[in-house]
């Protein structure tokens, strides 16, 4: 455990290093531009995947935890999912019990993805798992 604090504590020195390999330092840094990037790549995945669904790139708001800053907003991007046929409520239960886990949000009945929180390699599970909810509806 003290070694593995003693490298955290070693990236803290050299913030350009901590941005890039500490997961949470990475999430706060990355600029609206590549958050916007990679909303878009996530939107055009799902599309491509999931061809009935309605799905949307949108500006966001992310927050720092509910720890000690559960007020502070961060500006981001999220992509918007909905189906006609399945209710968002639906939609981000089966995301969630679907093998890669997918945590949502819901807001005005669609899906939230918001980018912020996901590594571009992790765009193709996601894509996966709406292939996955499309065969299961084709079925």
């Amino acid at each position: 455990c003290l070694m593995a604090i003693e490298r955290t504590l070693h990236l803290f020195r050299d913030p350009q290093r901590l941005s890039q390999r500490h997961p949470l330092y990475r999430m706060l840094a990355a600029s609206e531009e590549v958050l916007r990037a990679r909303a878009q790549s996530l939107a055009k995945s799902i599309r491509s995947a999931m061809p009935e669904a309605q799905v949307a790139v949108a500006p966001s708001k992310s927050f720092l935890g509910s720890g000690s800053l559960p007020a502070h907003e961060l500006a981001s991007w999220a992509v918007e999912v909905a189906l006609a046929s399945t209710e968002a409520g639906e939609l981000a239960r089966l995301l969630r019990l679907d093998r890669q886990a997918i945590f949502t949000r819901i807001e005005n009945d669609k899906v939230i993805l918001d980018v912020r929180t996901l590594d571009d390699d992790q765009l193709p599970l996601i894509a996966m798992a709406f292939e996955r909810l499309a065969a299961r509806s084709d079925a």
